[in-house]
């Protein structure tokens, strides 16, 4: 299947950013890359995890065996797809602990186990990585609260204690309030 030009670049990116260790071959193309994206696609709908919370997505794969996480890691870099390793404490015998692979980048490679690979994925996953992720929805700043920030502007407090006033009158984030205030190009005295 021929790559889409615009995203040739972004595929390339991925194979640059591997650090090889001596004597590893080379991504020779993107079929490669292509080849992976579909085996990792069967390996999370069997052996791993698909979470995601609010905007937050994650590829996570668990096993007590060490060594074969080691090598799903290795083949992975092969490619430039980059990986962490998460040790918990001892898993019911003391001679077992639970490894835990987290992939890096989990938006790219859920683009591209979409592009690619939705063949070869559990519908279950799949569904979770089609849902997009939708941050809340923007809530309109009405006449009120603009005039509670031009109130506490004109006391000429820094920005800092500005904010923190601010939230208690209002139902807002700090960061939306900042943003607001320079909306409102309010920002002139509040350091």
């Amino acid at each position: 299947m021929p790559i889409h030009s615009s995203w040739s670049s972004f595929l390339k990116s991925l194979k640059e950013q591997k650090d090889y260790q001596e004597g590893e071959e080379e991504c020779r193309d993107l079929t490669d890359l292509r080849t992976i994206i579909i085996w990792l696609a069967g390996l999370i709908s069997t052996d791993g995890s698909v979470v995601k919370i609010q905007n937050s997505l994650s590829f996570v794969i668990c096993s007590i065996e060490k060594e074969w996480l080691e090598l799903i890691q290795k083949r992975l870099l092969e490619v430039g797809i980059k990986s962490t390793f998460q040790y918990s404490k001892h898993y019911g015998d003391r001679e077992k602990q639970l490894h835990t692979l987290y992939i890096k980048e989990p938006f790219k490679i859920a683009f591209l186990i979409k592009r690619f690979a939705k063949d070869y994925m559990n519908p279950r996953k799949l569904k979770i990585l089609e849902s997009g992720y939708h941050g809340a929805p923007e809530r309109k700043w009405n006449e009120d609260e603009n005039r509670i920030l031009s109130d506490l502007f004109s006391k000429n407090i820094s920005r800092k204690e500005l904010i923190k006033e601010a939230r208690k009158y209002l139902n807002r984030t700090a960061w939306g309030i900042n943003h607001q205030l320079t909306k409102l190009g309010l920002r002139k005295y509040a350091n």
